[in-house]
This record gives C-alpha cells, structure tokens and sequence, in this order.
C-alpha cells in the first residue's frame, strides 16, 4: 500500500490530528534555515490507543542543552536597554553582534539616542561601534560627552530590513573610529541620526554596540 503523507501547522492545543498509522511532531526552533538553534523546549502529547498494541521502544533520553558563552567585543557599550530604543535579537545564523543582542532607534535628523558608561582611570581611549545595516538605515555620528569622533556612518545597504524576531541582517564589523582623553568616572556615550542615503527607505539607526579601549602606555 502507497503511504500517505501529511504535513499542517496547529496552534490550538485542542486541535486534534489524525493519523491510522504514525505521526511525527516537531517543534520549530529557528526558522532559518535549518531548524538548529539550541534551545530548552518541551512538549506532551496525548492519544487514543487501541489494544492490543505492540510494546512501546524507549524512549530516548533529553539532550542537556548547555549554552555557551556569548560573543563579545571588548569594550563594548552594549546598546540594548538603552531609551527609547526597541530590542534586537540576533539570528543563531548570524554572527558578529556583541552580547547576541542589539537596539534599533528610528528618528529624524538631529535626534539621538545615549547611553552613560563607566572608565576605570584617565588615559586615551579608542572609540569604535558595530552598527547593522539594511535599506532603512540612517547616517549616524557618534559622540562622547557631546563631542563628535570620527566621521558619521552611513549604516544603509540594500539588504531588506529583518522585522522577524530572530533579525538576520548583517553587522557591519566592528571599526575605530577615533580617540579621546577621558578621565576615570562616567561618561555619555551617543549615536546621532544625521542624515539618510539617497536610497534609504527609512530612518532607523540598527545599533550592536560602541567600544571604549583604553590605549596601552608607551
């Protein structure tokens, strides 16, 4: 006899599926593109079994899902959390984004978005970010305490702007974008929208992190 198969969807726990024979059932986790992203999921399932039936195989045990640690920039002002920003979480696919997360800020020029950090004593200190780019990023410069370091970033590419949770879109890699003396204490790190590229869709600015190394003494 030519088996059958069958594929669906259910959402609705107290929806039923039927099958005479066999069912498999799995779990969606990642989406793109292989279903692999580790992950702790669970599930039950419940069925009507006629008898006699024929001796259950056992079941195999759960995998112990350790996760390892995130990647890192050194540095790193992580930009999630920061006010008036919205979440981004980095697909399992892409690297590159520090701490697996970033923020996105949309706005108009001369708006901004800023974060306070923390430097352990007085020195020179790199200044650097890991923006994300796709076709609504805006143009944005990077400032420490108001003053501007390096020239403004145009974070725009022809990517499409990733809105699924897992955001796919690429990072543009971590650059250096100049230096500043700052002295041990706190201090207001912020990215200003200052314009948008001719092909742009939008204005959003896609922040991984800025950086703040201190330089090492000659």
């Amino acid at each position: 006899m030519e088996k059958v198969h069958a594929s669906m969807y259910r959402f609705h726990t107290l929806d039923r599926i039927n099958f005479s024979k066999e069912i498999r059932v799995e779990i969606e986790h990642g989406n793109r593109p292989v279903n692999e992203a580790k992950a702790d999921f669970s599930s039950t399932a419940f069925w009507y079994q006629t008898e006699p039936h024929k001796p259950f195989p056992e079941m195999p045990s759960r995998e112990n899902v350790v996760a390892g640690p995130a990647f890192l920039i050194e540095g790193a002002i992580e930009w999630e959390g920061a006010e008036g920003c919205g979440p981004l979480y980095v697909s399992t696919y892409n690297l590159g984004w520090s701490n697996n997360m970033g923020a996105n800020f949309v706005g108009g020029k001369g708006q901004s978005t800023s974060k306070t950090f923390m430097v352990p004593e007085d020195g020179k200190y790199k200044i650097g970010a890991n923006f994300i780019t796709s076709e609504l990023g805006a143009i944005g410069q990077v400032k420490i305490d108001g003053k501007p370091i390096g020239k403004p970033v145009d974070t725009y590419s022809a990517d499409e702007r990733d809105f699924y949770l897992l955001n796919r879109n690429p990072a543009m890699g971590h650059m250096i974008l100049g230096e500043i003396s700052l002295a041990a204490g706190e201090h207001t790190a912020e990215v200003q929208i200052v314009g948008v590229n001719p092909d742009a869709k939008g204005s959003e600015l896609m922040i991984d992190c800025l950086t703040a190394t201190k330089q090492l003494e000659r």
